[in-house]
């Protein structure tokens, strides 16, 4: 069931007073089936406890713990929990972040709500049209962002299979708008890297959604993959001419 959810991996990693979660409490009672099952739902072995001990820790200090410790141990490394604690702080800033932009977005109505999607619909079509449409132009890309973005936020109460597949589709739309603005952009030095920072802000906005379980994962990877390409490309062609 809980890896059905968006909240799989918020639930198996929750603590106890102790700073203790359900994999620290397998590993002490050397459960290796329940330690398998654990991992296989996203619980993360590199969260410490108050004391500062992963559940690899809890493993080697007990008596006849091997297994458990074979369980644990794969791809461990020094030094994962510092690493694991920064992207913790960059995950609670981001999704704090997306809730302040977006809480108030989950106490709309149906109604409400389909007629938001329907005006940012027709905005979205609107200005894609207006960059590639004499006189044309790049500042319509600021309406079709914030369209992009309270589209994406108003559609997190959709079933998840839905959900997913109209947050890849915008995905690849904004792919395209992006491919489009390159084009007609004048190649003065400061303007390709105005619009490289300005997509960079857009993918960490993506982010910060992803994390609050607003969007997919696979839509941000989409458009993630896409931007990062067609950045590193566009830098060369700017820096080349």
């Amino acid at each position: 069931m809980l890896k059905k959810t968006d909240c799989c991996q918020g639930v198996v990693n929750r603590k106890d007073k102790d700073g203790n979660t359900a994999l620290h409490r397998a590993a002490a009672k050397n459960y290796p089936q329940m330690l398998k099952l654990l991992l296989a739902c996203k619980a993360d072995k590199n969260v410490t406890n108050q004391a500062g001990l992963t559940a690899l820790d809890v493993a080697r200090g007990q008596v006849n713990n091997r297994e458990s410790i074979n369980i644990l141990g794969v791809c461990s490394f020094a030094g994962v929990s510092t690493l694991y604690k920064l992207w913790q702080l960059i995950v609670k800033i981001l999704t704090e972040a997306s809730t302040e932009i977006f809480q108030d977005m989950d106490g709309i109505s149906s109604d409400d709500r389909n007629a938001l999607l329907v005006i940012l619909g027709l905005l979205l079509t609107a200005t894609y049209q207006a960059i590639l449409s004499p006189p044309g132009g790049v500042w319509q890309g600021a309406v079709f962002i914030v369209a992009f973005f309270l589209t994406l936020g108003l559609l997190k109460p959709f079933p998840r299979g839905f959900k997913t597949a109209l947050q890849v589709l915008l995905a690849f739309f904004a792919i395209c708008f992006q491919a489009s603005i390159y084009p007609i952009i004048p190649f003065y030095f400061y303007v390709p890297l105005v619009i490289n920072i300005f997509i960079f802000l857009v993918f960490v906005i993506m982010m910060s959604m992803c994390t609050a379980s607003r969007v997919s994962k696979i839509s941000v990877m989409v458009l993630g993959c896409w931007l990062l390409v067609g950045v590193i490309y566009q830098s060369f062609a700017s820096f080349g001419s």
